[in-house]
C-alpha cells in the first residue's frame, strides 16, 4: 500500500507555511503600517493576496493535524511513550530557543517595542509561558500541553476500535471548544476564568487544537489517507475531483472560519496528496517539500522579519507573490544557517564532553 509518508508530511507543511505567510503578511495591515503592496487580480473588491491570506489561517490546523498524525505513527510501536514524547517536546523547545537566541538580541539592539527588555519577559518567553515576543506562534504553548496530554489521549484511543466512535469523539471535542468552554466563562463560577492569565494562552485554544490533533490521530490509526492515496494515486479523474474538493474547502472556510478546521485539515491534506500524486505533481512537490523540511524555523522566525526588523525590505517588491517569495527565501536561509551553526556548536560541545571524560 502507498503510505502517507514523511515526504507527504513535508509537502503539506511546505504548503501550510506558505499559507501562513500569506495570512500574516496580508491580513494584518495594522502590523505592517506604511508598507504597501498590490496584486494583479481581485475578486469582489478583495485582492488575491487577502483572499489567500484569509484562507491561510488553516495553516495552524494543518500543522496540528500533521503533528497528531506523526505522533501516533512514531509512538505506536514504542514501549516508552513518555520518553519518546519528552524528546519531541525538548526538540521543539530547542529549536524555539535557538530562534530566540538569534533574534531577541537583534530586537534589543533595534529597540523593537514588542520585545520587552526585562528579566521577567525573558524568562516567560523562553519558557513559553508567555508569547509576547512573537505573537504569531501563540499556539506553541497549548501545543506543548497537547504533547504532555498525549499519553492519556493515546490510552483512550486504544479503548476505541471503531472509526465512527472515534470521529464522534473528535466532533465532541470541537463542540466543547466552540461552545462549552465559552459558556462556562459566562457563568458566575467561570467569570474569573475568562479574566485569568491562562485563558487566552491555553484554556480557550486548547479544545479546538485538541480536535485537530485528534483528527490526525484518527487518520493515522485507521490509515485513512494512506488508503485513499493507494487507491487513487495517478488517477486523472480522481485528480480533478481532488482539485474540486480543494476549491470547496477554500470557499467554505471563507465563511465558516475556524469552526470546521478539524474537518478541513484532513480533507484538504488528502485532496492535495491525491492531486499531486503523478509525474507532474512530483516535480512541483520537490521545492515545497524542502520548504516543509525547514518549516519550523521559518514559522518561528518570519514575524521578526516582516513585522519587527525588515518590514520595508520585505515589502520592497510591492507585488504580493514576490513579497511572499522574498520572505520564504530569507526565512529558509535563516533556517539553514541556524541548523548549521547550532549543529556545529552541538558537535563541538559533545567533543569537549567526551574529551573531558577520558
Amino acid at each position: 500500500m502507498k503510505e502517507f509518508t514523511r515526504e507527504d508530511t513535508k509537502f503539506i507543511k511546505g504548503i501550510a507555511i506558505i499559507l501562513m505567510f500569506y495570512h500574516h503578511v496580508f491580513c494584518f495591515p495594522e502590523r505592517i503600517g506604511y508598507a504597501e503592496y498590490f496584486s494583479i487580480f481581485s475578486f469582489q473588491g478583495h485582492e488575491t493576496a487577502n483572499i489567500i491570506g484569509s484562507f491561510g489561517k488553516i495553516c495552524v490546523a494543518l500543522f496540528v493535524f500533521l503533528s497528531g498524525y506523526g505522533t501516533y505513527k512514531s509512538v505506536q510501536n514504542t514501549d516508552n511513550i513518555c520518553n519518546k514524547l519528552g524528546k519531541k517536546i525538548l526538540g521543539l523547545y530547542k529549536v524555539y530557543w535557538e530562534v530566540l537566541i538569534v533574534f531577541v538580541p537583534v530586537c534589543f539592539i533595534m529597540n523593537v517595542p514588542q520585545v520587552e527588555k526585562s528579566i521577567r519577559a525573558l524568562i516567560l518567553n523562553f519558557t513559553a509561558v508567555e508569547i509576547s515576543y512573537n505573537g504569531e506562534i501563540s499556539f506553541f504553548t497549548p501545543f506543548i500541553l497537547l504533547m504532555l496530554y498525549t499519553p492519556i489521549i493515546l490510552w483512550f484511543s486504544k479503548k476505541i476500535n471503531n472509526i465512527f466512535v472515534s470521529l464522534i469523539v473528535v466532533v465532541l471535542m470541537a463542540q466543547a471548544g466552540l461552545y462549552v468552554v465559552p459558556q462556562i466563562t459566562n457563568t458566575v463560577l467561570g467569570a474569573g476564568l475568562a479574566d485569568s492569565y491562562l485563558y487566552p494562552i491555553i484554556i480557550m485554544p486548547f479544545p479546538l487544537l485538541l480536535a485537530q490533533y485528534l483528527s490526525g490521530i484518527v487518520c493515522a490509526k485507521y490509515d485513512i489517507i494512506s488508503k485513499i492515496k493507494d487507491r487513487y494515486s495517478g488517477n486523472l479523474i480522481a485528480a480533478f475531483i481532488a482539485l474540486a474538493v480543494i476549491g470547496i474547502v477554500f470557499y467554505m472556510r471563507q465563511f465558516n472560519g475556524i469552526i470546521y478546521d478539524y474537518v478541513y485539515a484532513p480533507v484538504f491534506t488528502t485532496a492535495v496528496i491525491v492531486l499531486f500524486a503523478n509525474k507532474v505533481g512530483n516535480i512541483v512537490r520537490r521545492p515545497i517539500e524542502y520548504i516543509g523540511k525547514h518549516s519550523t524555523i521559518m514559522w518561528l522566525s518570519h514575524s521578526f522579519y516582516c513585522y519587527y526588523i525588515m518590514t520595508s525590505f520585505i515589502f520592497m517588491p510591492k507585488f504580493s507573490p514576490i513579497i511572499i517569495l522574498l520572505l520564504i527565501l530569507i526565512t529558509l536561509a535563516t533556517s539553514v544557517i541556524i541548523q548549521f551553526v547550532f549543529g556545529k556548536l552541538g558537535m563541538f560541545v559533545k567533543k569537549v564532553n567526551s574529551f573531558g571524560k577520558r
